[in-house]
């Protein structure tokens, strides 16, 4: 029988929660949300990983379980320490398990840090390894936080695959930094078409010089289906849990969702952390085609999530 897909200890934490890491040096960030991976490791093709999953199996973590420990900041912010657990649990259609540290070599530490959303991509083998959510920054969508632990499980940017120019097109007059939109082969997608609505997806004017311009869009002929599809924040796509399952070979095993995960007045946080996305998200299908495809089924996937949780 499989553990849940996020336990929640019930009693005191077996370990002192850590102290706070101070955020790494922006300007050491890959893509601005990826440690340990720099430049010219990309134009070697010498990543650890990478269509936008790690191929490398030894980045993934053992029995698909990801040991995780809270910061003693967010041992302390009950609301937002249970926002995080939510997004974790929202992982609930794949095999992958978020478990409390007991004494795993290798595990996650979430962190408060500053004003940051960052983590390493797969399994580093290093022991400790952090994962940045600042406390309001990445926490008012839980579709920031779970795109920070697809990185830590093992995934990059979806505009990043050898084959995105099939399908996007990019504003090279409008980017800050070229080395942000850059594409490498050495990744897989698991057999998987390009995902529009991937959670790893950048937005239309993400890292923008003049942040009105867009900087990436679908190419004409996908246009009227996705352009509001790109650069969601709300939950994991299909195509997301997918490779998820792909990589991790899961299967058809699924932990079973655990009951009694919040109380009350925590699921109030986490609603409000939700719904001023969920009614923007509303606002963008404007078109009839958007409104069959990418965000609806997402929104259609949340709303049965959260019934489940809080009835």
């Amino acid at each position: 029988m499989f553990t849940p897909i996020v336990s929640v200890p019930t009693s005191a934490p077996l370990l002192e929660p850590p102290d706070d890491a101070a955020d790494p040096p922006t300007g050491t960030l890959f893509e601005r949300d990826i440690m340990g991976v720099d430049s010219e490791s990309v134009e070697q093709g010498s990543l650890s990983g990478g269509k936008n999953g790690v191929s490398n199996e030894a980045a993934r973590w053992p029995n698909a379980e990801v040991p995780y420990v809270f910061s003693k900041l967010y041992e302390r912010d009950a609301a937002r320490k249970h926002i995080v657990l939510t997004a974790m649990r929202g992982f609930d259609r794949t095999c992958v398990r978020f478990i409390p540290r007991k004494n795993e070599r290798d595990y996650i530490v979430i962190n408060a840090g500053n004003r940051l959303c960052a983590s390493f991509v797969g399994n580093q083998h290093q022991g400790k390894q952090d994962v940045f959510l600042s406390i309001g920054a990445c926490t008012d969508e839980l579709g920031k936080i779970q795109h920070e632990l697809m990185h830590a499980i093992g995934f990059y940017h979806e505009q990043s695959r050898i084959d995105r120019d099939d399908y996007v097109e990019i504003n090279w007059d409008n980017v800050q930094s070229r080395g942000d939109f850059q594409r490498y082969d050495n990744t897989t997608a698991f057999g998987l078409p390009y995902d529009f609505g991937s959670i790893l997806h950048y937005g239309t004017n993400d890292l923008g010089i003049n942040e009105s311009v867009w900087t990436i869009r679908p190419l004409l002929q996908y246009r009227a289906n996705y352009s509001s599809a790109i650069g969601q924040r709300l939950w994991l796509s299909d195509s997301d849990e997918e490779k998820i399952n792909r990589m991790y070979k899961c299967g058809k095993h699924r932990p079973p969702v655990p009951e009694g995960f919040a109380t009350t007045d925590v699921s109030d946080h986490i609603m409000e952390s939700t719904t001023s996305s969920y009614r923007t998200a509303r606002r963008k299908s404007s078109t009839p085609s958007d409104r069959t495809t990418t965000r609806p089924g997402i929104m259609a996937r949340m709303g049965k999530f959260f019934k489940s949780l809080f009835g």
